[in-house]
């Protein structure tokens, strides 16, 4: 059974995410597509016609049959691209609330449930309760949130000027994302305020600030690196074609052929994008737990509950 409850260091920060995911990962991944698998094929279907749009206008310039082909479109259907936007904007919406929101539901539910399998029922029943708290989350992260960050990370950029900005920015990033995804879990598992919980975030970032920062940067960065590698070969697929078309005199990237296999690579590596952002998440779900560890004592008082239960 893995251990939530645990004054963990810096390492163990690292360690422990990879850790839960050899203990729970085929149930989680499991129930991650159950939960999130309709909105993710609708958002792949919508992002498919996008990319089909966009290799149309691509064609209708290399030819020259249609230099303003995007803005006559756009002229002639209006409401269309309206709604497909306001559609797109909805289910992107709503994945993200529910995606986001899934790991610390996840962590939650093992908490009330210590050494249960965690169903999809569970979780669905918890973003049922929640969903309006989850929305009100959002709106303040929007528009309060993201706000202050842009100011904070506006004003660092002028500071780069005088050198102290550049580690500054370093530090920011981090700390911006670590505050966000620990009140995240404490406004959801401990059900407290939208600014309460903003407050028990920078005051646990405060109490352990590098080890926390810095397995944040680590695990960002490993993550950008599989990411980047995934929407590397739709870059490469483009590159190769393109000079292919050059020597051959063939143009290849015109082709229908050529235009659903770049899509499908494109729609591939955004799904294995969504999926590894869980190593974030869980990363930032371990030291929330972490850090409510040392200042409650949880599992130091369950040790001694089952000593006593085990004398008797």
């Amino acid at each position: 059974m893995f251990q939530l409850f645990k004054k963990r260091t810096f390492s163990s920060y690292i360690n422990d995410t990879f850790d839960f995911f050899k203990v729970e990962g085929k149930n989680y991944i499991k129930n991650y597509f159950l939960i999130n698998g309709g909105f993710l094929v609708l958002m792949m279907i919508c992002f498919y016609f996008v990319f089909q749009f966009y290799f149309d206008i691509i064609k209708q310039q290399a030819y020259g049959f249609d230099s303003d082909y995007f803005i006559n479109y756009m002229g002639e259907n209006p409401f269309l691209i309206f709604f497909f936007a306001l559609l797109l904007f909805l289910l992107s919406m709503v994945f993200s609330a529910i995606s986001y929101s899934y790991p610390t539901l996840y962590l939650k539910n093992m908490e009330k449930h210590p050494g249960k399998t965690i169903t999809t029922e569970m979780i669905i029943a918890d973003l049922k309760q929640n969903f309006g708290r989850i929305l009100l989350y959002l709106l303040g992260l929007f528009f309060i949130i993201f706000p202050l960050s842009m100011f904070a990370f506006g004003f660092s950029i002028l500071l780069v000027f005088i050198i102290i900005g550049i580690p500054i920015l370093f530090l920011l990033f981090p700390s911006i994302l670590s505050v966000i995804m620990l009140s995240y879990n404490d406004y959801l598992i401990k059900e407290t305020s939208f600014f309460k919980s903003y407050g028990m975030a920078i005051k646990m970032l405060k109490k352990n600030f590098w080890p926390i920062i810095g397995s944040t940067f680590i695990m960002y960065l490993v993550l950008q690196i599989i990411t980047t590698v995934f929407t590397a070969i739709p870059q490469m697929m483009m590159v190769f074609q393109l000079f292919t078309s050059l020597e051959t005199k063939v143009d290849y990237t015109q082709s229908a052929e050529y235009s659903i296999l770049y899509m499908i690579t494109i729609i591939i590596s955004m799904i294995v994008g969504f999926v590894l952002n869980n190593l974030i998440l869980i990363n930032q779900g371990l030291i929330y737990y972490s850090e409510r560890e040392v200042m409650e004592n949880n599992q130091s008082r369950f040790d001694i509950e089952q000593l006593g239960q085990n004398n008797e």
